[in-house]
């Protein structure tokens, strides 16, 4: 009887370790807060992934902490919607990762995968397209981490993806990054998500393929109750603060008239100002919406004498505490905001 509880101990010691080490989730790295809702969700059980913006840190502009660094060296999976959304992050995640797999959600090859262009001409603000000078910086780097790619063994079907993005930013005009704003998107991210992390961690690729079921119901009951919410303000005229709800829009038939500024970091002038009021009158739009992370003060000069209601849409949840249920909690939010201020009643 010792005997055998002796090796019930020893193999205890020596195999619990393994047992462990095969099971743990591996660290997985999330550029914002809808896509980290989406990759949470799928890890669910297994893992939490390290969301980098935080609060309403813009990928526009975000500056890496020494914090954020570390984490992104350790990494296995990165996973981000791509350069066009959040420059800054680029190099990064070019340059730090030891053995990271890095993907860019919005250029990862899917059937149904819907991109829009920007879009331009009329109340839309021209886009100036000044990442032009920072692709043609990076194209050095860009072969030389697609030869990167090649000697970690990538197979063809990543070598693809790669070609894809460098021809991707060479394009005249970038698509619109905003992605996520589509459930229908989401739904298909959520089965590229369990996909990568599958790959990267074998053992626990049942839990990730059955959370991505889970999730896929989920985005498919949201998709059918914005449909219904977002139906009776089809029609209404209004103006956002900058280009980055069309996919919310032309998958629920909404009627954006314009945008504010190109750019959310781009505050307009006073002719703009002057233009944008002009217009406003004469699209008889009902709704002027601002965004959390800037003062809406432009907003409330530019609806003065209008006959306009003020606004406010988060595209990605400054406000919003992070977590599985994150992308739920923003798009239903982006519903009850347009459905106010459009309807004017809440």
């Amino acid at each position: 009887m010792r005997r055998v509880l002796f090796c019930m101990i020893l193999l205890t010691v020596f195999c619990w370790p393994l047992v462990h080490r095969a099971s743990a989730a591996p660290r997985v790295v999330v550029s914002i807060k809808p896509v980290h809702s989406l990759v949470a969700g799928v890890m669910k059980g297994v893992g939490e992934p390290w969301l980098l913006l935080k609060g309403a840190a813009s990928p526009h502009t975000f500056a890496l902490k020494p914090s954020d660094a570390k984490v992104i060296e350790d990494a296995r999976l990165i996973f981000w919607v791509g350069e066009t959304l959040a420059p800054p992050l680029a190099r990064p995640f070019r340059v730090i990762p030891k053995g990271a797999e890095v993907v860019a959600l919005a250029d990862v090859k899917v059937p149904g995968l819907r991109r829009l262009e920007f879009r331009e001409g009329g109340l839309w603000e021209a886009h100036d397209h000044d990442h032009d000078e920072h692709r043609e910086k990076h194209d050095h780097d860009k072969e030389k981490h697609a030869h990167g790619e090649e000697k970690r063994g990538h197979d063809h079907d990543r070598e693809k993806h790669a070609h894809g993005e460098e021809k991707h930013h060479d394009d005249e005009h970038a698509f619109d990054p905003h992605l996520w704003l589509d459930p229908l998107n989401a739904r298909l991210w959520a089965g590229v998500i369990a996909r990568e992390l599958g790959e990267a961690d074998p053992g626990n690729r049942e839990k990730y393929e059955a959370n991505a079921r889970r999730l896929k119901a989920r985005l498919d009951a949201l998709h059918r109750e914005l449909r219904g919410a977002l139906k009776p303000v089809g029609g209404a005229p209004y103006i956002v603060f900058h280009d980055a709800y069309q996919y919310l829009e032309k998958r629920y038939g909404l009627n954006a008239v314009g945008s504010v500024s190109a750019s959310p970091e781009k505050k307009p002038g006073a002719a703009r100002l002057a233009e944008l009021r002009a217009k406003i009158k004469g699209s008889k739009s009902i709704c002027v919406f601002s965004e959390p992370q800037f003062r809406p003060g432009a907003v409330t000069t530019i609806i003065r004498g209008t006959g306009a209601r003020a606004g406010e849409l988060d595209p990605q949840g400054a406000r919003i505490p992070a977590g599985e249920d994150a992308y739920f909690t923003l798009m239903r939010g982006l519903a009850k905001s347009l459905r106010t201020c459009l309807l004017g009643s809440r």
